[in-house]
């Protein structure tokens, strides 16, 4: 029986490295720090992410935004779970 735990707040390195022992448990959101580095839908922590049992994830990131032609970090939210999109315009309007 996995233990639920509410929330874990974490780094890109975090997660590639413990990505074992995140997966012990069940959270009820992953926040995910450096979101920035996302290159693409294949990244290797999208990968990583999606084995992570969990109802939400959140990625944030002090980059600015990139031009709307750009991938960016928001384009890459539904790959890690098309139930719960993202909100976050990358236009810098």
């Amino acid at each position: 029986m996995t233990e639920h735990f509410p929330v874990v707040v974490t780094s890109y390195e975090i997660v590639i490295a413990d990505v074992k022992f995140l997966q012990r448990y069940t959270w009820k959101y992953i926040v995910v720090d450096e979101g920035h580095r996302l290159k693409n839908f294949n990244c290797k922590l999208l990968r990583e992410l999606r084995t992570i049992p969990t109802a939400n994830k959140l990625l944030l990131t002090g980059a600015r935004p990139r031009p709307p032609r750009a991938a960016a970090p928001a384009a890459c939210m539904p790959a890690v779970s098309a139930t719960h999109r993202c909100a976050v315009s990358c236009r810098g309007r």
